[in-house]
């Protein structure tokens, strides 16, 4: 992994502005794991720690962007991470996520519903959808980062994809 694509992906994680509007988007009730997650994935991006994320992921974990995006990307392996990190905001300018719902719909998964904004460098307009992002984890690890269109079809997934359940430990 080279050290520009760190350091441009560390810049991209600042750019982002991420704050305490994510903890608030957290659903009353959730388990303290999905808070504790969420309040450790804020401070990494806070502080740009992208070895941080880079430690949460599973070197095989595979990131996957809704299948309705017509030039929609898959990343897998160790460097999956950086890669949709520094992929994605190629396309947008000042793009920002607003969080409006996130929880825990298993033991081992965390879903977030929010508005993500931004003017698409492509086709030159604004854009503004509702997105959702399905996280699974297998031993305190996310394995997998889908994008969903709708946040019922994130529920059937994860639903399909874990009927058992988990402690997302």
């Amino acid at each position: 992994m080279s050290d520009d694509k760190r350091e441009a992906a560390r810049q991209f994680m600042l750019e982002m502005d991420v704050g305490e509007e994510w903890l608030e988007a957290i659903d009353e009730g959730s388990p303290q794991w999905l808070t504790d997650y969420i309040r450790d994935t804020i401070a990494a991006y806070r502080d740009g720690d992208i070895d941080w994320l880079l430690e949460q992921s599973d070197p095989e974990v595979v990131i996957t962007q809704a299948k309705e995006f017509v030039d929609g990307s898959t990343y897998s392996g160790p460097t999956a991470v950086l890669d949709a990190l520094l992929d994605w905001p190629k396309e947008w300018e000042n793009f920002r996520i607003e969080p409006t719902r996130i929880f825990a719909p298993t033991g081992d998964q965390v879903i977030i519903v929010g508005i993500h904004r931004g003017r698409s460098l492509r086709f030159e307009l604004d854009v503004e959808a509702e997105i959702t992002w399905l996280f699974t984890r297998r031993n305190e690890l996310m394995t997998r980062w889908q994008m969903f269109m709708n946040v019922d079809e994130a529920i059937e997934t994860a639903g399909k994809a874990n009927p058992g359940g988990g402690d997302g430990r």
